[in-house]
């Protein structure tokens, strides 16, 4: 997976606004799991896959539902910037 920049936590944030709470973490997970397949996909094959981008979490993120950007003090984006960030601190990158 590439390097995860602020603005794919930015971008990763807005989409899990659209998700359940309750759903947030796993669905956080398989965006990273699918960017590093789209990494791997994109340095083999020298293209990028639908529905994997290009191995970084703002080209996956794209294509998916998301809300505009809160501000920071919006609880519901704080708690899903804490999601992404948790995601990023486990190592997932």
């Amino acid at each position: 997976m590439r390097a995860v920049t602020h603005g794919d936590l930015i971008a990763v944030a807005r989409v899990l606004l659209c998700v359940r709470a309750e759903d947030r973490m796993r669905f956080c997970a398989d965006l990273f799991e699918r960017a590093h397949i789209g990494d791997k996909i994109r340095k083999k094959l020298g293209r990028i896959e639908r529905g994997y981008g290009d191995g970084s979490l703002g080209c996956l993120c794209y294509d998916l539902p998301q809300r505009p950007e809160p501000y920071i003090s919006d609880t519901g984006f704080a708690e899903c910037l804490h999601v992404v960030l948790c995601q990023v601190m486990r190592g997932h990158v």
